[in-house]
């Protein structure tokens, strides 16, 4: 799922990428993409250290992120957990594996290029 029409467009069409991001990231962010579409719950995702699936703090709490060409990129992807369709806010508690097992869909809400910033 996507917030709305035009992050759905960006990460979907990759012209559309390429011509925001350019070639590099338009690639990792179709993989990316794909990568979470083919996951079965989150943790083949966090599995992927490359991509460093980690939660989000201060205005941004309640968000997750990977980052789409591995950890030295500004640009990441940042989405919500969902539950039906619902955005949630998890309380993860100390076991990040058996929360990242549970869940099946996220909604994503912006591919951001303020990595250090946020």
């Amino acid at each position: 799922m996507y917030s709305n029409k035009s992050v759905k467009t960006v990460c979907t069409k990759f012209k559309k990428a390429r011509k925001k991001y350019g070639q590099t990231i338009a690639v990792e962010l179709t993989a990316t993409i794909d990568s979470l579409t083919a996951a079965e719950t989150l943790i083949d995702v966090y599995r992927n250290r490359r991509k460093h699936l980690h939660r989000l703090t201060s205005d941004r709490k309640g968000q997750f992120a990977v980052d789409i060409d591995g950890r030295k990129s500004k640009y990441r992807l940042i989405f919500y957990v969902l539950n039906d369709e619902e955005k949630i806010l998890y309380e993860i508690g100390d076991d990040i594996n058996s929360f990242y097992k549970k869940v099946k869909i996220v909604q994503i809400e912006e591919v951001s290029d303020d990595h250090y910033g946020s």
